[in-house]
């Protein structure tokens, strides 16, 4: 608790849903499906394992104005007698709108791994909580280290180009598009300091590497990066030819005898 205290108290949180039982039973119907994952891997030793964690993110909702200008042509082909004709029709284009991007979540802790603490997304924020001590009961949490500021680029940049895409997609219909001049401008952003639920695993493997696997607290979707046990994949290989084999032999006695 003392680590969020102060600058660090989160706005908001969205509670675990997804109570332990719940966890270990999707993490087996997850790793039994995979038919190539070490027996131990989901072994009850290693079903305990499972930890609830709360991770911190930045939710970034944002008001943009945007303005494109554009010439779109459409080209008809015919044939008259002996002639083919070309007409090309040019149009120009305008379009502009207040656009509203809002739950642009990112991971906000420099020790986890960016494609993993991502993976897990989304979340509905219609769930979320006003943040108090009382839901980490029972839970860890996580102390964020990465500030909304060495966000901001990346953020701006994907606030643009899904600006750009909106506006875009407004134009159809015709032959050929150029985009002549864009504008985009934030009228309004906000940044929230937010706690979301993540049941997480570690598995190291036999050569020493370590596997992580996550789950969504609200939803259980998983996402992570399961081991191979080899002695499976060869036994398995190992009797796929031996019945390729015998079919091949079974075939060649039937057709030169």
């Amino acid at each position: 608790s003392e680590q969020l205290t102060g600058e660090f108290h989160p706005d908001q949180i969205i509670p675990f849903e997804i109570d332990r039982k719940q966890a270990e039973q999707h993490f087996l119907d997850f790793v039994q499906k995979k038919k190539f994952v070490p027996n131990a891997f989901f072994q009850k030793n290693q079903i305990e394992k499972l930890t609830g964690i709360y991770f911190p993110y930045w939710v970034y909702d944002a008001e943009v104005d945007g303005a494109l200008s554009a010439e779109g042509s459409k080209i008809r082909v015919w044939v008259a007698g002996d002639e083919e004709i070309t007409e090309t029709k040019i149009f120009r284009m305008e379009r502009e709108g207040r656009i509203s991007l809002n739950e642009i979540t990112k991971h906000a802790l420099k020790k986890s791994d960016q494609v993993l603490a991502e993976g897990v997304l989304p979340y509905d924020f219609s769930k979320a909580e006003p943040f108090h001590m009382g839901y980490l009961s029972g839970f860890y949490a996580e102390k964020r280290d990465i500030e909304y500021r060495e966000l901001q680029d990346e953020v701006q940049n994907e606030v643009e180009g899904y600006t750009r895409d909106m506006l875009e997609d407004t134009i159809q219909g015709y032959t050929g598009v150029h985009i002549l001049s864009d504008h985009i401008r934030m009228v309004d952003e906000h940044w929230s300091y937010t706690l979301l639920p993540v049941w997480t695993v570690t598995y190291k493997g036999p050569n020493g590497k370590i596997y992580y696997y996550s789950m969504n607290g609200q939803n259980g979707k998983t996402f992570g990066e399961l081991p191979i046990d080899r002695k499976k994949v060869l036994s398995i290989g190992i009797l796929i030819g031996a019945i390729v084999f015998v079919i091949m032999l079974i075939v060649g006695y039937l057709f030169f005898s």
